[in-house]
């Protein structure tokens, strides 16, 4: 059999749609199907909740890849030892792959570039999952932009992609006759049975996501707008994580939706805003490729000397658990941990009760997201959290403190969402339920609840919180 081309799976697990498989097609040398998992510890190595997803989707991918007769090879290590070995071995000449716009992973890229060269191999690195290669949309000072709008409004004048690429018919399959690991032997999933009932809220893999895709478009897209911000409505898309893991790509969502749009001029409204989200994921992707050390620092230089806490386990533990006294921030909390997944805007609350009620880094709960959430993505990860806590681009204004009261009346005014989520608080009436301390003390016995037992008191006060947080805010002006 002739040498083959290595083609290295990363953040693509796709066979539809595919630039990088497409490419690597046109050589018509047998496919050598690769998938590495980094253990080298650089860069943020994926948490525990994306790795359950990674396992289940890479399962998914090996049921696709069994109609062409082919197998996912998969090997543990670092790319840097692994893919020139496998070069010499197989006398392959190119090694194919789709880009990750991650700063570790972009720097371990250019070092592979220059070993496998002297093996007499190329790297050939194919646009990632993104809309717009990081780069290419400069404002006209031909400078990044750090403001979304002027960013979103430069994307809609280009033309939003929506290029589409079909399954391919067949392959020529490399047959590797060394040892190699299987999907189970990469010990991905977590241990513990905590991620056990992830199950029941996703299906990882291309099929899940296309499934995913369709049921969005025919049930939650026409009341997009109108509900995306409600928590206990499922109006959202869902498809974070199926974008994360390239199970599909953004052009494809925006052809999916043209086709609607065109069918019904009614939705049109609705496809915009959905389009609008994932313009802002693109955002994030462009952000953290020309500023790469905002996964760990704040974009704003004068945030390097804020006064964030240092050490406060209570609080943090309280928030990690949902156990803060706040409905709407622990019924988030709780939905993150039993489905490694949490409603959009109970995202900014929680984000906002950590970082400007109780003051603490950014990082820290960056950190817990990237290791609980299916859908974790440093570029999102790291842009979200820092423009919640005010210390990144386009970052909301210091004055801005979201009050957990306030959203969850506002959002959740039949108090549904915490109903589902902290099933202690369910006899409690509507009038009550985002704050019990304020029922009536015959009405909380009435619904078996005592505050500290049942149910915990709050751990901070969000008056004299908020007033400690704009003071240091303003501080930095």
């Amino acid at each position: 059999m002739s040498a083959p081309i290595i083609y290295w799976l990363r953040n693509d697990l796709r066979l539809q749609d595919n630039p990088a498989l497409q490419h690597a097609l046109t050589s018509q040398c047998p496919l050598f199907f690769v998938y590495i998992h980094a253990t080298d510890g650089q860069g943020w190595v994926a948490g525990s909740a994306s790795r359950w997803w990674l396992h289940h989707s890479l399962t998914a991918l090996q049921a696709q890849l069994d109609k062409y007769t082919a197998r996912l090879y998969c090997f543990a290590g670092s790319p840097l030892d692994i893919l020139p070995e496998l070069v010499k071995q197989t006398g392959s000449r190119e090694v194919v792959c789709s880009r990750v716009y991650e700063p570790a992973v972009l720097a371990q890229d250019a070092k592979l570039k220059t070993s496998l060269a002297r093996h007499s191999a190329r790297l050939e690195i194919c646009q990632g999952n993104v809309l717009f290669v990081p780069g290419s949309v400069l404002n006209q000072q031909d400078k990044a932009y750090k403001v979304f709008t002027p960013f979103y409004k430069a994307c809609l004048a280009r033309g939003l992609p929506a290029e589409i690429i079909p399954r391919p018919k067949k392959m020529t399959v490399y047959r590797y006759d060394k040892p190699s690991l299987s999907i189970a032997e990469l010990r991905l999933l977590p241990d513990g049975n905590w991620a056990d009932g992830f199950g029941d809220y996703w299906q990882p893999g291309a099929s899940g996501a296309h499934g995913r895709l369709r049921a969005f478009i025919k049930t939650e897209l026409c009341r997009y707008r109108e509900q995306r911000d409600v928590p206990r409505q499922d109006a959202t898309s869902h498809l974070s994580a199926h974008l994360h893991f390239g199970e599909m790509t953004p052009q494809r969502i925006i052809y999916e939706l043209s086709r609607v749009s065109n069918d019904s001029p009614v939705v049109a409204g609705e496809v915009d805003a959905v389009n609008r989200q994932l313009v802002w994921r693109d955002f994030a992707c462009h952000v953290l490729m020309h500023y790469p050390l905002t996964s760990d620092e704040p974009f704003q230089e004068k945030f390097r000397r804020f006064a964030w806490k240092r050490g406060d386990k209570k609080l943090l533990t309280a928030w990690q658990k949902g156990l803060t006294g706040y409905p709407l921030i622990d019924a988030g909390m709780r939905e993150l941990w039993q489905s490694g997944y949490m409603h959009n805007r109970v995202r900014m609350v929680v984000a906002s009760f950590l970082t400007k009620n109780g003051l603490l880094h950014w990082k820290t709960g960056a950190q817990w997201f990237w290791d609980t959430l299916v859908d974790a993505d440093l570029a999102q990860n790291s842009m979200n959290w820092q423009w919640v806590a005010g210390c990144g681009v386009d970052a909301a204004p210091y004055f801005r403190i979201f009050n957990p009261i306030t959203q969850s009346r506002k959002f959740d005014a039949g108090g549904d969402y915490i109903r589902r989520w902290c099933p202690e608080l369910r006899s409690l009436p509507s009038k009550y339920i985002h704050a019990p301390w304020t029922a009536p003390s015959a009405l909380l016995q009435q619904a078996g609840i005592r505050l500290g037992m049942e149910y915990p008191e709050p751990v901070l006060d969000l008056t004299t919180t908020r007033q400690r947080a704009l003071q240091l805010f303003k501080s930095l002006k």
